[in-house]
């Protein structure tokens, strides 16, 4: 049951977390790559373009994109799903997909990645529209990369809140997934 945001949907996630951490340690550093592909909304059954993470031989959906909201500025959303899935692995190669926040890059509202909390954005991850929930959506994408907040703090404009999230894409990689599209 995820949540529509931004026209895109963060994908559920159906796991024991806390009771498959306790018992399976981490061991070998895993496989990790990023894809876009088609997908099922679990809801509906439409047909989407879906954000993945690959594991090894299995994928776990991140983002369903539902909506064309940056089709004007030549962004339909298998374009942008493509994009997210390029910068993904980009920053998880480069050892920068630590921490996510909300932030803002060329002017617009961003989820990216950052170097500590506090701190200003490097790597862009998806660019969102002013009206959109920025928060939420850090909040929703971290919980499914196995993240945990380390802070939150008023923006000085007056505009909402900024959030921190670390992650740890190689556990989430652990954690087994009960159910695949």
């Amino acid at each position: 049951m995820g949540l529509l945001l931004m026209g895109c949907q963060v994908a559920p996630v159906q796991n024991n977390q806390a009771a498959f951490n306790a018992i399976n340690p981490i061991s070998a550093k895993p496989n990790v790559r990023f894809m876009c592909s088609e997908g099922k909304d679990p809801e509906n059954q439409q047909s989407l373009p879906t954000t993945y993470g690959l594991i090894n031989d299995s994928k776990k959906a991140l983002i369903r994109w539902e909506s064309d909201r940056f089709a004007n500025a030549g962004w339909q959303k298998y374009k942008r799903c493509q994009e997210v899935a390029s910068r993904l692995e980009k920053a998880y190669n480069s050892n920068r997909l630590n921490l996510i926040a909300t932030g803002t890059m060329n002017g617009q509202p961003v989820v990216c990645t950052t170097a500590a909390a506090g701190g200003d954005c490097q790597d862009l991850l998806i660019t969102l529209k002013p009206e959109d929930d920025g928060l939420t959506i850090v909040k929703e994408l971290g919980e499914i990369l196995n993240g945990r907040v380390l802070e939150t703090e008023s923006k000085p404009d007056g505009q909402g809140q900024k959030i921190y999230m670390q992650v740890d894409v190689d556990r989430f990689a652990q954690i087994p997934t009960f159910k695949e599209d």
